[in-house]
């Protein structure tokens, strides 16, 4: 061992490392212990943890643990796998039923604990005024998207095509006039760029024509018309023409438009 100047010690060299003696002070001996000790440690305390069951199931293991011990009694979890709520664990909607026998007098899964917004526009759409004034015709969740445990996901293709058959269980004479339209042909075809009628009624916040806030009402045609016919990717897409907003603003209904002017009814 030598002293380099100023009393530095220098251990010794190993392939040109510095061995670990030179750090710690003691003997390579002492060294070469300490290490090793702490390396057993570390593998006791590795498999002291495997035996003692760590580190723990995930949330999605033990879920899926809890709908293989539901599907002994209830055959619904095939159709689950092919819905929207694939990845939604039983427990999540059907509080309690872990228990067995399942305890009387459970609340009924609803869709607001999941979808709070989507429940508050449909609450004050047409559709949820008139669910409150007592018409039982009126859709819910389950009249548009399905059962919970058979419902596609909304952002699908093949929901989309389904969508004005879905509507046309109450409104029959406009989706015969929609089926007939070109853009009633082109989702036929399956273009998915083609509108339907959530595209142009809006969703779950639907309003009466009439009503200012919806998206047909004479004031936000141009708009609603536009998110389509004023996109320049759709327009070169299709072969439509690009200005179609801008003859409409020039056009006599355009100025009208603009000034505020609404037809009668």
């Amino acid at each position: 061992m030598k002293l380099q100047a100023g009393g530095t010690r220098r251990g010794p060299q190993l392939g040109g490392a510095v061995h670990p003696s030179a750090r710690t002070g003691f003997p390579s001996c002492v060294t070469t212990l300490i290490a090793g000790s702490a390396t057993r440690g570390r593998i006791w305390f590795l498999l002291a943890a495997v035996l003692m069951g760590w580190p723990p199931a995930s949330h999605a293991q033990t879920s899926a643990a809890a709908d293989s011990t539901c599907a002994g009694c209830h055959d619904v979890g095939e159709k689950v796998k092919k819905s929207g709520h694939a990845q939604v664990g039983c427990s999540k909607c059907h509080l309690k039923h872990d228990e067995y026998p399942h305890p009387a007098n459970v609340p009924k899964p609803v869709c607001v604990s999941c979808h709070a917004p989507q429940v508050g526009d449909h609450a004050t759409s047409v559709h949820g005024q008139e669910l409150k004034k007592g018409n039982a015709a009126a859709p819910n969740c389950d009249s548009c998207h399905g059962t919970a445990h058979e419902l596609l996901p909304a952002r699908t293709a093949e929901f989309k095509k389904g969508i004005p058959a879905t509507c046309g269980t109450c409104h029959n004479d406009v989706q015969s006039q929609f089926d007939q339209s070109v853009h009633g042909k082109a989702v036929a075809r399956g273009i998915m760029d083609a509108p339907v009628c959530t595209d142009c009624h809006g969703e779950h916040n639907i309003q009466r024509p009439k009503e200012s806030a919806s998206l047909v009402n004479a004031g936000h045609l141009r708009e609603t018309c536009g998110r389509c016919h004023g996109d320049l990717r759709l327009a070169r897409q299709f072969g439509l023409p690009s200005d179609r907003l801008t003859s409409f603003d020039a056009s006599f209904q355009g100025v009208a438009s603009l000034m505020g002017y609404r037809p009668r009814k």
